[in-house]
């Protein structure tokens, strides 16, 4: 692929900044636990100018995956045929959004669309930290497409080399500060005013010329002008949210009763989540009931199902990122 190799990965907290060698051997150069604009843009600053691969954590990314049946027909209207599609599963307007798709087919031969794009935060800083430090995003990707490549994402957004291609054929987002495609735009008006100047100037050159000879005809291939286009580039969300059957699950004993972790999971096996483990929390202390979520949209499908299968107050349900269960439940003595 390019040689770009700085990559930004991008949570609902605060960025990392890694460098890669030819060795495939990420180093952690920067880590910033902040996503207020102005420190961001300190941080950054070091990398003004440059282009940058941007990794984004699952959290603040939409990744939406769906079996198409009938297939759709890919045509100049096929992206409005997807944002109709989205409208009743994303909750915000894709139409303002930058994104984009890619169609293949599914193992059993049916069309399927993937669709992804950041979610609508932190698109509006990423334009803004693109513009202000002149970097280019050459790649944007959630890190459960780079994870396809690599089980580490740092590695596996190095590894893309489906950058360019057909839209419907090509996940991938890029993002060009206002300054460079400014400079772009400027330059191809400029060649576009050179050709229309040559074609006139060859007009009056043939129109006056007094020919050497009466019986001689001259004829002169005029160009056309040409007009240099580039495609602008459309950021792509996807949100998939698990069955419940599907969801992974690690039950913990927080207290000093025995078996406590044992039988609380037997309550959520029997709601019909299968893939159920049970261990001993950090502590023995805990008092009340915790539900820990790996992001803000399993929280927000499925908080209100746990809470009718066993109590838990909503300030001990939280979230986070690290964990790699979908759901973690840390039992309480009360």
């Amino acid at each position: 692929m390019n040689n770009t190799k700085k990559i930004i990965y991008w949570h609902r907290f605060g960025f990392k900044v890694y460098n890669i060698d030819k060795n495939l051997s990420p180093t952690l150069e920067k880590e910033i636990d902040s996503n207020d604009l102005e420190k961001i843009e300190t941080e950054l600053k070091y990398l003004s100018g440059q282009n940058i691969l941007l990794l984004l954590a699952d959290s603040i990314s939409y990744l939406y995956e769906k079996i198409i049946d009938p297939p759709l027909i890919i045509d100049s209207h096929i992206k409005d045929k997807l944002l109709e599609m989205i409208k009743p599963d994303i909750p915000e307007d894709f139409s303002q959004f930058y994104w984009d798709f890619k169609i293949k087919n599914d193992p059993n031969g049916k069309q399927k669309v993937v669709i992804f794009a950041p979610i609508k935060e932190f698109q509006e800083i990423i334009n803004q930290i693109s513009n202000k430090l002149a970097i280019k995003f050459d790649v944007i990707e959630p890190e459960s497409i780079a994870t396809t490549r690599d089980p580490s994402p740092i590695i596996g957004i190095y590894k893309k080399t489906d950058i360019k291609g057909k839209d419907e054929e090509v996940l991938n987002l890029s993002l060009t500060p206002l300054k460079e495609n400014s400079k772009k735009i400027t330059k191809k008006i400029l060649i576009f005013i050179f050709i229309i100047v040559l074609i006139f100037s060859i007009f009056l050159m043939i129109k006056f010329k007094k020919p050497i000879y009466k019986n001689t005809t001259t004829s002169i291939i005029t160009p056309s002008p040409t007009l240099i286009t580039t495609p602008t580039l459309i950021p792509t969300p996807t949100l998939t949210i698990k069955e419940w059957s599907n969801l992974t699950m690690m039950v913990q004993n927080g207290t000093n009763q025995k078996g406590l972790a044992a039988k609380t999971a037997s309550i959520f096996k029997t709601s019909g989540i299968n893939q159920i483990e049970i261990g001993n929390a950090d502590t023995t202390s805990y008092i009340l009931n915790k539900l820990i979520f790996k992001d803000i949209f399993l929280q927000e499908s499925y908080q209100d199902r746990f809470k009718k299968l066993i109590k838990i107050d909503d300030n001990n349900i939280t979230i986070d990122n690290a964990i790699t269960f979908d759901v973690i439940f840390i039992t309480g003595t009360n």
